[in-house]
């Protein structure tokens, strides 16, 4: 019911051939996993038959002990029993040996066809011994007197055989033919229950047919009755067959997705974990040199936080990374400052830059992944002493373009290349994004070369060509995209400065987090960059919860809270739930939610319970200080139309505002 209801639709007439093929699947492999995993249970439907015949083959004769022995017919009455009990007992043994079990369906096909060939002779034979009870024991006295009498006795000869043939009929139908009948139903619809089913009727007529002690109309109505009942194991096996085949595709649809989105996930986490790695490699490498050298080193300082923030941007995208693995990610465009990008790009890298101040179109998360790479492949692959990388971009006009605003973006990342390694040729390029290259010695032990396949997987969703070539001693790194120009971007910084310049004085802004440092750093940066001194943090321990809450419902203009906030054990809140409560006590200022989850979902659950706006921790802090202050200048302007709205509506209405 679950599979039928909760997935989504799957074609029996794509997957599966026709009805008289048994809704085979087209795909072998599909068969044999399906017939897999329905083995055991024909397996065990096939011994419960077994033991079923078992008990009626050995309980009914015991039953009529008393009476077939009083006229001399208990052996031969029992020896009709003893070959379907030994077909029983055979297939129940045969279901238990490993090569039958493979072929189950053959095995059952061929021990429901014999024992209905059986249940039908057990017709003719009973009919004629229960008749001859009857004659010897029953009427026994009716017989004597009407001994010299030819037609009365005929008379009732005809009447005890058809008495005891329908009586015989019925007896077969219920305790024999109906669990064979059962069973395959049970089975489905396949070529080999067809046969078994035409089998039965054809087998059932011509032994009654040809049975002396059996009338012809009794004949007839068991070859009515066996053609009904297969016909409705037929309708019904066929229906049960396609269930079964749309249960089992279901069934793998959502194994396959969960495969999939597993497999997407893990390429998503290395594609994290190649950026992390690299980050946190060379943040570790500038920290080191900065506890060497002191003060004198402050810019390995700076550095190392520039590839702490590029690591943060990293793990925002995360979502986009798994959605391009999963090949579910939709391209977005959108206009982009080259400069400013290729400042973000190479912020706390020692790298040369040749980048026009002009603003294209273009995914900003795809072309920051692929150029990333490239830079992180420089440095770690170039030469150890003085790799000399630079990045240039340049736009010209497309040869193929259909629009003249459509750019030719040409993105070159170029470094010395490192002595000892062997040149870059395109089949090694081949080879490393088929997982083949071959390991050098002189390989970094922590590259594993998936940079450059995300790179190309990236490129071949932007539309973009890549190539990877050595001349001589520089190896360059070629990306070409089409891009639409756009309008020049305004400038961050004046951006900042407008921000900046519309923010009212004196705000009371609260904040709440579970961490130490970044309440500092809140409150270090707010009082800095917010033009006010009420600056309250919260967060030390699970108690500040509730005075958060109270202080910023009595006094709060702007309130700030990441989402987890977790003190050991259950003691875990969520900024949701905290936002959720102040919007149900009615309060109206800014909400602002500062997490390091800003997922597509986690943005809608924030704003489901009231935020207006969410910023990731990988946003710095005078960015978040800037669109905060724009966010409530809005906030103020929509609140107060909305006021002035509740006022009319009140006058109009007749009641004093």
């Amino acid at each position: 019911i679950f599979f039928r209801y909760m997935a989504p639709p799957v074609s029996l007439q794509e997957e599966c051939l026709s009805l008289w093929h048994g809704y085979a699947f087209r795909s072998r492999s599909k068969e044999a996993q399906f017939w897999g995993q329905w083995q055991t249970h024909l397996v065990h439907a096939c011994q419960l038959w077994c033991c079923c015949h078992l008990v009626i083959d050995g309980l009914f004769p015991l039953s009529q002990l008393g009476e077939v022995a009083d006229v001399g017919l208990g052996f031969e009455f029992y020896k009709t029993f003893g070959p379907s009990l030994t077909l029983a007992l055979t297939t129940l043994f045969m279901s238990f040996v490993p090569w039958c079990r493979r072929h189950i369906l053959i095995v059952i096909s061929v021990a429901v066809a014999l024992m209905m060939f059986m249940a039908a002779s057990l017709m003719h034979r009973h009919t004629r011994l229960w008749n001859n009870h009857a004659m010897q024991k029953d009427l026994c006295f009716v017989v004597e007197d009407i001994a010299d009498n030819a037609k009365a006795m005929a008379q009732l000869q005809a009447f005890l055989l058809e008495r005891t043939s329908f009586a015989n009929l019925w007896r077969a139908l219920c305790l024999r033919m109906l669990p064979g009948a059962l069973l395959i139903c049970f089975v489905g619809f396949h070529p080999y229950t067809l046969v078994v089913s035409l089998f039965a009727a054809v087998a059932t007529f011509i032994i009654l047919t040809l049975s002396p002690h059996i009338p012809l109309q009794v004949s007839f109505v068991g070859l009515a009755s066996v053609v009904a009942v297969m016909a409705c194991v037929l309708l019904c096996g066929s229906f049960w067959t396609r269930m079964k085949r749309q249960s089992f595709l279901l069934e793998r649809s959502f194994e396959e997705a969960l495969e999939g989105a597993v497999r997407a996930s893990r390429q998503a986490d290395s594609i994290l974990n190649h950026t992390l790695k690299n980050t946190m490699a060379d943040a570790a490498s500038d920290i080191e040199l900065f506890l060497e050298d002191g003060v004198v080193g402050e810019g390995h300082l700076r550095r190392a936080a520039a590839s702490l923030w590029r690591g943060m941007r990293s793990c925002l995208n995360r979502q986009a990374y798994l959605h391009l693995v999963a090949g579910k990610y939709s391209v977005s465009l959108l206009s982009t400052n080259l400069a400013k990008f290729a400042r973000e790009l190479t912020t706390g890298r020692n790298v040369q830059v040749r980048v026009p101040d002009q603003a294209v179109c273009i995914d900003e998360r795809l072309c920051h992944l692929i150029l990333d790479n490239a830079l992180s492949n420089a440095f770690k692959h170039g030469h150890c002493d003085n790799p000399d990388v630079q990045l240039a971009i340049e736009l010209s006009q497309a040869a193929t373009a259909t629009s003249p605003d459509t750019m030719l973006l040409t993105a070159t990342v170029t470094n010395v290349a490192h002595p000892a390694r062997p040149t870059i040729t395109p089949e090694f390029v081949t080879q490393v994004l088929e997982g083949e290259a071959p390991s050098s010695p002189t390989a970094s032990a922590i590259s594993d070369r998936i940079g450059l396949q995300h790179s190309f997987m990236a490129a071949k969703t932007a539309g973009a060509a890549l190539s990877l070539t050595q001349t001589d001693g520089t190896v360059a790194f070629v990306m070409r995209l089409e891009a639409a120009a756009s309008a020049a971007a305004p400038r961050e910084s004046l951006a900042i400065e407008a921000a900046a310049a519309g923010f009212p004085p004196g705000l009371a802004i609260y904040c709440i987090d579970d961490s130490e440092a970044a309440r500092r750093l809140l409150r270090h940066n707010l009082l800095a960059h917010a033009q006010t001194d009420r600056v309250r943090v919260f967060g030390e321990n699970e108690g500040e919860v509730a005075e958060f809450t109270q202080a910023v419902l009595q006094h709060g203009d702007i309130a700030i809270l990441d989402q987890h906030l977790e003190y050991g054990g259950d003691a875990n809140i969520l900024g949701s739930d905290i936002v959720a409560d102040l919007q149900a006590q009615g309060y109206r200022g800014l909400v602002c939610m500062r997490s390091g989850n800003t997922a597509d979902e986690d943005v809608a659950l924030y704003q489901a319970a009231g935020a207006q706006c969410v910023f990731g921790k990988e946003v710095s802090m005078k960015r978040m200080i800037a669109r905060m202050k724009v966010a409530y200048n809005e906030h103020c302007r929509r609140h107060a139309t909305l006021v002035i709205e509740d006022i009319d509506s009140a006058r109009s209405s007749g009641v004093e505002p």
